[in-house]
């Protein structure tokens, strides 16, 4: 966890992607039924005053420090959202070490990766096997800001889209926080998940399951038949392995297969 952030490998090694727009990236606020984005927030958190609960860290020694600090203090959840990708697999196993100690402390452990970030087979079981370990992981087709949730105390949040790198901002002023847990959570309610148990959608077998079904041209309710599933299922995990390609067509989706390496 503290490895992905700015100043760390990760940080120097992180693949960038101007070509998306945050601003896309739009989900309601449980509390108020309004549309934000974490642009908005970022914009309300830098107008507040240092003092007033937010505090801008452009040092990555600082930055390391302040995690380390929050990762040592944390006893209920973190929750993170990794943006943009790929990245390579020695970045995300950087983290292994500091995600299971928190998973063995009790720590509940939550992660989005933006689709991007797992695309390839070897990635898809380095998450998998960190789901086996304890961990919540989702994908979500498009992410745009890095954040670290601590409890319900604590955010971290990159201020710009689609990198890992400094600056961040440090916010503990109570509603916002409360709002950027609402902005993970509108991310984490349309996300797909990982793992191996039945309510999982995604695994490096399923996606190669899927493949097959895609290439076979099977409709889905003759794959449901086949794989001994509802139809409902095979739809939510065709639409996984659509969205962890970033494809929009079933032939798009074998060509980007065989660009990842699943085919």
């Amino acid at each position: 966890m503290s490895d992905l952030i700015a100043g760390s490998r990760a940080g120097a090694d992180a693949v960038t992607n101007p070509m998306t727009n945050p601003a896309t990236n739009r989900v309601p606020n449980a509390a108020t039924g309004s549309t934000t984005t974490e642009q908005d927030l970022i914009a309300r958190a830098a107008e507040m005053n240092v003092g007033v609960g937010v505090m801008r860290i452009d040092n990555g020694e600082d930055m390391q420090r302040w995690v380390d600090q929050h990762i040592c203090a944390v006893r209920q959840e973190v929750w993170s959202i990794l943006p943009s990708g790929p990245y390579p697999l020695d970045v995300l196993r950087s983290s292994w070490d500091g995600d299971t100690n928190l998973i063995a402390r009790g720590v509940k452990l939550k992660i989005v990766y933006q689709s991007d970030a797992v695309r390839t087979p070897p990635m898809m079981q380095y998450v998998s096997d960190l789901a086996s370990v304890g961990a919540d992981i989702r994908i979500l087709r498009r992410l745009s800001h890095r954040i670290m949730i601590f409890d319900r105390r604590v955010v971290f949040i990159a201020t710009q889209p689609d990198t890992l790198d400094l600056p961040y901002l440090m916010v503990s002023e109570p509603a916002l926080v409360r709002n950027f847990r609402n902005q993970f959570a509108g991310h984490w309610r349309v996300a797909h998940s990982i793992g191996i148990t039945a309510e999982d959608v995604l695994d490096v077998e399923r996606v190669h399951e899927i493949l097959r079904v895609l290439a076979s041209g099977a409709t889905d309710e003759a794959a449901a038949r086949q794989l001994g599933v509802s139809d409902r299922t095979i739809r939510r995990r065709v639409a996984a392995v659509m969205d962890l390609l970033g494809a929009t067509s079933r032939f798009e989706a074998g060509v980007k297969a065989v660009e990842a390496g699943w085919l």
